[in-house]
């Protein structure tokens, strides 16, 4: 697991789990980046993350 932040302009490996820092400070879990969408998702809806929790500062790889 990543403990460093990288930035979004550095896309993670596509339906690998990562948490996102929201631009509010908070982290949010189980999201993963989508090849097909370009963006990251959430996987259980497949719908863009970044409406919902608005603009991400950076993405880390989860625990496996």
């Amino acid at each position: 697991m990543s403990e460093t932040w990288q930035p979004m302009t550095r896309k993670p490996a596509a339906y690998r789990a990562i948490t996102c820092l929201g631009a509010d400070g908070k982290e949010y879990a189980g999201l993963c980046f989508s090849g097909h969408h370009g963006e990251i998702i959430e996987p259980l809806s497949n719908l863009a993350a970044e409406p919902v929790i608005g603009p991400m500062g950076g993405w880390k790889y989860e625990a496996e």
